[in-house]
């Protein structure tokens, strides 16, 4: 298993990934930091949100969170063809997706579609690409590109 491979199974062993940020650190560079989080069982959520109903639901509820040495990933693409960041509130998800696996690998996909007819790109300029689809609780990241990306792993060092 390469470096990278190794990785990606540690980013799709978390059970929760929130973006920590993204941008373009040089032109047509995509970079995107994300966070482990899990939940914290023995929190309670102390809401007083001033709406009785929405605190009585929250009373109930268990907090999923980054916390100070849990894993953070960078991943950068060298470059791309096309992105695109979703709010995760209003993403209708990928048919037959692996709900388990934080990034995901496509070949065949409905984004990918969209690029064939949004740009001239071809398996033969830029050459072959794929889609990879990132899922957070935050965003959902959908990244067509001609090379995989590069992932580091740190930890987290202060809460936001």
């Amino acid at each position: 298993m390469s470096v990278r491979e190794n990785l990606l199974e540690h980013i799709n062993s978390c059970s929760h990934i929130f973006t920590k940020w993204y941008f373009e650190p040089s032109t047509n560079q995509l970079e995107i930091v994300v966070q482990e989080a899990k939940i914290q069982k023995n929190t309670q959520n102390k809401s007083s949100s001033k709406n009785e109903a929405l605190d009585k639901l929250m009373q109930n509820s268990i907090p999923i969170e980054v916390r100070i040495g849990y894993r953070e990933f960078r991943i950068l693409f060298d470059s791309y063809i096309v992105y695109s960041v979703i709010n995760e509130s209003f993403a209708n998800g990928q048919p037959h997706e692996d709900t388990s696996k934080k990034i995901q690998i496509y070949d065949k996909s409905a984004f990918l579609d969209f690029v064939a007819k949004a740009t001239f790109a071809t398996s033969n300029y830029p050459g072959p690409y794929l889609h990879y689809y990132i899922v957070c609780e935050d965003h959902i990241f959908d990244v067509a590109s001609c090379k995989p990306p590069k992932i580091t792993c740190g930890l987290v060092t202060r809460s936001i």
